[in-house]
């Protein structure tokens, strides 16, 4: 069989005959605790392996011969190899990380979706698809989507057996047909993102649901205004579907992004009873997941924006801010119309980008500055193993201007933006040939009109991503250089970079003048914050002007998902007085433990440089001290530090309402502390399930106010 058939009837297979159960007091039926890898968890959740010591090797040796595992390995060269083993780079494929056309399914149903693709089918052509004919495309959407409502079925049936008369009614008519009222336009939602996040298995992360205050609206104000629904079972109908997203490991949140608020296609506020509402779910519940984010703009109703609030004063991280304004102009920079830009979702974590038609690929690459500085300093070698990686920019003793070394870090971040993009498209054709995702595809516009997978080019949208890391650290890792090399003449470059490359080792005292004798970023200090300007643009341009595999741009964001810390693992002694292995800043923001000014300081800082940039999205990450959000006057307060960071460009905060003092009695007393939520990047979790490593970095980063 063609593979893309191949897929559709394992999909069916999977579906015919996965166990389904019904829980206690359940409204919404259905499940994703089976879809996720258990090696996030263990990761970052630093537990040890449940598995013998001999079954890693047995899994290995049972992979070896799998064709697809043969090919993805064969993909990278030595040379591309060692870059991503040591972090410089990574180029790779990506799954989920898109948010599919729910509102499509809530009006067409599943059934409308066949009889399109039916009748596309027969008049597709038997050959010229990308890997896969639009013949057997359309074959393998319709498999999918029949055993998409098969499964809807079971569970209809299930619901009979026992007596569950309204769920029975309920899963008869979706994802079938057209959801007619809110139970079923929810119910219908929850199937749909389901069956793509178990068709992306075992890496269904970042897979979102979107705008649910929009295309959910229509039902539930049919059925308010019908009085088949009140107001108060419509929110427990909200937190039955919320408790959905809480999956069984709970370490590595898998970043469910609800968007709720912003504008219209046509820019008036958009906010409904329906964003209240979503709000109101999270508050109540107290729960991680979904992670909920809210679209800030100047017309935003205040009572919107007074429950935002009152949210965030709970200290869950919930719901991150995205600011309108900045995000839009953003989005038009890189090709979108104002009018679809302004439907603009959240992938994930902080990734922009447009629901049902937009594959952005917002994880294809990753990119170490902090890695390209240590290699600017070392023309080429790695300090961490001596290995060159990079190209030949220059001994230290022959970069003999500030300008001089800017150039040979621009050189090496070149070089391996070209490798990285390299390595991403070749991973990226490969996924398409051999993993293509005929449900998903089915819910994603243009896929059907256009005959092709989405995991080609068959969204309307095709862009890959890059997670630049590091900013803040460079910054002030370049400063500390022009300073002290260059403009004060207190140590020359040379010995410099034999510091770096030994770890600090008996330059104690060079390195507390890099630590406390330079100012730092975040700080609002205008001489070390004109480097950030510099250094962003540098990475975005050079980003920003080269395609992916299908022609598309790729897109630049300051955006580290606690990868910033085991990047760091990989990354040599900075100037900015950091030590080998330590972490690297995070996303927009400043390094953890130099902030001494307070958040405007921080706010004022971050924003010297221009966030539209970014194509992809800036994160900023701010701590504040529950005292300071006490009363009327705390609210206010955070009121006006949200708004202004909105005015000076902006594109994205999330707050941790929490003490450093709190997290350090929690690492010592997890047993005191298990409903403890932190946000951690674009998803929150229990703190207590978290590695140390990622446990300490927040505790830093909270003593920073980040």
């Amino acid at each position: 069989l063609p593979t893309v058939i191949q897929r559709a009837r394992i999909f069916e297979h999977v579906l015919a005959n996965r166990p389904i159960d019904i829980g206690t007091d359940e409204f919404i039926v259905g499940s994703i605790n089976d879809c996720f890898s258990n090696s996030y968890d263990l990761y970052l959740g630093g537990k040890e392996n449940p598995l013998s010591k001999e079954a890693p090797a047995d899994v290995k040796a049972a992979w070896a011969s799998d064709p697809y595992e043969k090919a993805v390995k064969g993909l990278l060269t030595a040379d591309e190899a060692a870059a991503h083993e040591e972090q410089v780079c990574i180029g790779k494929r990506v799954t989920a990380h898109i948010i599919p056309d729910f509102e499509k399914a809530l009006k067409a149903g599943l059934g409308g979706i066949i009889a399109e693709a039916q009748e596309l089918r027969g008049r597709a052509a038997s050959t010229d698809g990308r890997f896969h004919s639009p013949k057997d495309f359309y074959e393998a959407v319709i498999i999918s989507c029949h055993a998409a409502i098969a499964l809807a079925h079971r569970y209809r049936d299930l619901a009979r057996r026992r007596g569950l008369t309204r769920i029975a009614e309920v899963c008869d008519r979706v994802p079938e047909h057209p959801a007619r009222g809110f139970h079923e336009a929810l119910q219908c939602v929850w199937f749909v993102f389901e069956l793509v996040t178990l068709e992306q298995s075992p890496n269904a992360y970042a897979l979102s649901v979107g705008r649910l205050d929009q295309f959910a609206w229509p039902c539930y104000e049919r059925d308010i205004a019908s009085g088949a629904l009140t107001r108060e079972q419509a929110l427990e109908l909200l937190e039955a579907l919320w408790l959905k997203f809480m999956v069984g490991r709970s370490a590595w949140a898998v970043s469910q992004n609800i968007l709720v608020g912003g504008v219209t296609a046509d820019g008036r506020d958009a906010s409904n009873e329906l964003t209240l509402l979503a709000l109101e779910a999270t508050e109540d519940l107290r729960v991680p997941q979904p992670s909920v984010a809210l679209r800030w703009h100047p017309n935003l109703p205040e009572r919107v924006v007074d429950k935002a609030l009152q949210v965030l004063k709970l200290g869950l991280g919930i719901p991150a801010i995205h600011f309108d304004p900045n995000v839009l102009t953003a989005m038009t920079r890189m090709g979108y119309s104002a009018e679809d830009a302004r439907n603009y979702v959240i992938a994930g974590c902080q990734e922009f980008c447009l629901p049902g038609c937009d594959n952005s690929r917002t994880t294809a690459g990753k990119l170490n500055l902090a890695k390209c500085l240590e290699l600017a300093l070392n023309d080429g070698v790695s300090t961490v193993s001596g290995k060159r990686l990079g190209p030949q920019t220059g001994e230290p003793a022959q970069l003999a201007s500030f300008e001089h070394l800017l150039a040979a870090f621009q050189a090496q971040l070149r070089f391996f933006v070209d490798m990285m993009v390299r390595c991403h498209n070749k991973s990226d054709l490969l996924i398409a040939r051999e993993r293509p995702t005929p449900f998903l595809s089915a819910v994603m516009a243009d896929c059907l009109k256009k005959g092709v997978d989405v995991r080609s080019d068959g969204a309307r949208w095709n862009f890959s991503g890059c997670l630049v890391h590091g900013l803040g650290t460079v910054v002030d890792s370049l400063f500390a250089i022009k300073k002290l090399v260059f403009d004060e003449q207190r140590v020359t470059l040379v010995e410099m970079a034999e510091a770096l490359r030994t770890d600090w080792r008996g330059q104690e005292m060079l390195r507390q003048l890099c630590l406390h004798g330079v100012a730092k970023y975040g700080n609002d200090d205008e001489d070390v914050d004109a480097l950030a300007p510099v250094v962003a643009k540098m990475a975005c341009d050079d980003l920003q002007a080269r395609t992916n595999a299908w022609g598309g741009r790729w897109k630049a964001g300051f955006n580290t998902p606690s990868t910033h810390v085991h990047y760091g693992y990989a990354t040599g002694a900075t100037p900015d007085g950091r030590r080998k292995g330590d972490p690297l800043s995070y996303g927009s923001g400043p390094m953890q433990g130099v902030t001494r000014h307070g958040p405007t300081a921080i706010i004022k800082s971050v924003t010297r440089f221009d966030h539209t940039l970014a194509g992809q999205g800036t994160d900023l990450n701010l701590s504040l001290h529950p005292t300071a959000l006490e009363g009327d006057d705390g609210l206010a307060k955070l009121r006006s530090l949200i708004r202004t960071l909105g005015d000076r460009g902006a594109n994205h905060v999330q707050v941790n309402v929490v003490t450093a003092k709190a997290l350090r009695d929690a690492q010592q007393h997890p047993e005191q502390y298990a409903d403890l939520v932190v946000r951690v990047h674009g998803f929150s979790t229990f703190f207590t399930a978290l590695a140390r490593d990622i446990q300490d970095d927040l505790i830093a980063r909270t003593e920073s106010g980040l």
